[in-house]
């Protein structure tokens, strides 16, 4: 942790405190953001990425989400892994599931399927399941995808903790087209290709999750994607100073793999921590 940028925040509030009139001021509803936890909340001895226990860290730090991934295998079986191969042996969306199923993460955890997540999302009410759908070989496959996934939630019933992104725009519609309700975001970190979140808005986006560069090139984006109604995530970010450069552009959630920091961060700036309801 930087100590020197905690100190020159600090001594910023002291000098502005007296400074805010209720026309600048935002409102905690307007300043809250919320934590997402990259992969979980892996970042601590014994666990690793996408495993039950980083989401288990990331609900017990009462973090806004906590990110997935997931493919599906040759049978359809929803299987959260990050890489398109484990260890870069074992192509996932290339095998069945009895050729995976004996895998192990790094801390000993069985590779983690998605209805494992979805009972474990479903005991609390205040972290959300965000669920990215990997891009798939074919656009039957990424809806396929999307089927399989939004099933699974309905059947644990957990729509209402559940969020979806996706770099496939297939995947994405499909999820749209399956419940007009689900909370989809599309994923990118093309700076040139971004899709201006108006387009995306009419086509029943809820949200935009962007790389921070793309930010960084569009910030119009932002106010974009307000203005349409939707929401706005940045991802990956894990340094201080960018952090609260997103903040100060107005995202409304931050993906990171410092989950803990963030959190300390924004108390430390006298931003609101976006809380489920």
């Amino acid at each position: 942790m930087n100590k020197l940028f905690y100190l020159s925040v600090l001594l910023a509030l002291v000098l502005t405190s007296g400074c805010k009139t209720s026309e600048t001021a935002k409102s905690d509803k307007e300043s809250a953001v919320g934590v997402i936890a990259h992969r979980g909340y892996w970042d601590i001895e014994g666990s690793v990425e996408n495993s039950i226990s980083s989401l288990q860290n990331a609900i017990d730090g009462h973090f806004y989400g906590s990110e997935i991934d997931v493919h599906l295998t040759i049978d359809d079986v929803a299987v959260i892994y990050h890489d398109n191969k484990i260890e870069k042996t074992i192509p996932i969306q290339e095998s069945d599931y009895t050729d995976l199923e004996n895998v192990r993460l790094r801390n000993g955890e069985e590779l983690p399927l998605l209805e494992k997540h979805l009972e474990v999302i479903s005991k609390q009410n205040h972290t959300k399941l965000i669920i990215e759908i990997k891009s798939h070989s074919t656009p039957e496959r990424n809806r396929d995808a999307a089927q399989v996934v939004y099933n699974m939630v309905k059947e644990y019933n957990v729509e209402k903790l559940c969020e979806y992104i996706s770099f496939s725009m297939d995947a994405c519609k499909e999820l749209i087209k399956l419940n007009k309700k689900n909370k989809v975001s599309f994923l990118t970190g093309s700076v040139k290709n971004a899709p201006d979140p108006a387009t995306l808005a009419k086509e029943g986006f809820w949200g935009i999750d962007y790389k921070d560069a793309v930010f960084v090139e569009h910030p119009e984006f932002i106010k974009n994607a307000h203005d349409a109604g939707m929401k706005v995530n940045v991802w990956t970010v894990n340094d201080d100073a960018q952090m609260q450069k997103m903040v100060d552009m107005g995202v409304d959630f931050i993906t990171t793999d410092n989950p803990d920091r963030l959190k300390r961060l924004l108390i430390i700036t006298s931003n609101p921590v976006r809380r489920n309801k």
